[in-house]
């Protein structure tokens, strides 16, 4: 492969939706393209260092919303033989939506035959026994990507008020392992709120030993901001055999380019209004 195929790059799509713009990121990474799109306008689950915590739900995205997305990110650089993965990753809970996203993703599957490898969905845990058994497609391996943030239950509520209790979301997560062609437990790592030495011992103990471990920056309007113990937990988990991916590059173009706060869904003014509909 090609060194510019290489290349890490983040671009955001802007869209307007009814009087919102919202848009999807389209990102390169490791040569492949990864077309993250949200699944609502706004979002519920109000984590507490999220963009969206302090925007309210508006409503589900349509299928064909969503396939607008995908394909104004295939207008601007058509597909090139990378792999491409679709990823409910940006706002909203995806799986409060999931009649909506399982249609997006079989279209894109029938759409662009073969340059789709997967379908990742973000999961908070809400409702975790019963939306799980949602996030399947008939065409395409589904992955799933737990927004875990903390293994001790005190710290977790702090960071995610509306989800359920880790021993509910893990017995789901265990039930439903062999949908899923990988699980992965995603935690943006905090200074002094989920990187004591007891969070290190809960992550450490927490899943499966085969489930990988995420670890992000927190992101942010102009600089992201890297935990000061990113590298002692990255540590202690490859010691005790956990595969361990530290995305501080894709998390620092999101931030340094100041795409982060795009990503949360806003209401047009009057006279953007008015523009877009002439």
């Amino acid at each position: 492969m090609d060194a510019q195929t290489q290349l890490t790059e983040v671009t955001f799509r802007p869209v307007q939706l009814a009087g919102y713009e919202t848009g999807a990121l389209d990102i390169s990474v490791q040569g492949r393209r990864v077309l993250s799109l949200p699944s609502q306008l706004g979002c519920r689950v109000g984590c507490s260092f999220c963009v969206s915590k302090d925007t309210p739900l508006v409503r589900n995205l349509t299928a064909e919303e969503m396939l607008g997305m995908v394909r104004a990110c295939f207008e601007a650089t058509p597909p090139d033989g990378r792999a491409v993965e679709l990823s409910f990753t940006g706002e909203g809970e995806p799986l409060l939506n999931w009649k909506n996203t399982t249609a997006c993703a079989e279209e894109v599957a029938r759409c662009y035959p073969g340059v789709f490898t997967g379908v990742r969905y973000c999961f908070s845990g809400i409702g975790a026994r019963q939306l799980l058994a949602r996030a399947t497609h008939g065409h395409l391996p589904v992955r799933l990507q737990l927004s875990l943030h903390a293994a001790r239950q005190s710290v977790r509520d702090k960071l995610i008020p509306r989800s359920e209790p880790l021993d509910v979301i893990l017995g789901a997560v265990s039930a439903h392992a062999a949908q899923f062609s990988a699980i992965e437990l995603n935690v943006v790592l905090l200074d002094g709120v989920n990187d004591s030495d007891a969070d290190l011992h809960a992550l450490l103990e927490w899943g499966d030993a085969g489930w990988p471990v995420l670890l992000n920056p927190r992101l942010a309007d102009g600089h992201e901001i890297v935990a000061q113990q990113t590298n002692r937990f990255t540590s202690a988990l490859r010691a005790r055999g956990r595969e361990v991916k530290v995305y501080s590059q894709v998390g620092a173009l999101i931030s340094r380019q100041r795409i982060y706060p795009l990503m949360s869904a806003k209401a047009l003014a009057q006279d953007r209004l008015l523009a877009h509909a002439a």
